[in-house]
């Protein structure tokens, strides 16, 4: 609520700090492993899975994407799909 002015649990919170332009990612990502949890629970999906998907996105956060739009959102599911399923084929 502090950060983005949101009255809800969030499952996770990416503070990017990086320019499109910069060499390196900076970022501070905070995790609610409690809301994961519930989350799994929500969608019916392994706690795992519903993890990874979670760090996957606030990556996706921390390299520059958002989720604002109703595209944006699309392109940024698709994008965690992606690396989502390349993660959990090792």
């Amino acid at each position: 609520r502090q950060v983005y002015g949101r009255d809800y649990d969030t499952d996770t919170i990416t503070l990017a700090y990086s320019a499109p332009e910069d060499q390196a990612v900076s970022a501070d990502m905070y995790i609610s492993y409690d809301q994961i949890r519930d989350n799994a629970a929500r969608y019916g999906e392994p706690y795992l899975r519903e993890l990874h998907r979670v760090l996957i996105h606030s990556l996706l956060h921390a390299l520059g994407f958002d989720d604002q739009t109703p595209e944006t959102k699309q392109d940024m599911h698709r994008r965690e799909d992606a690396c989502l399923e390349t993660v959990l084929k090792r």
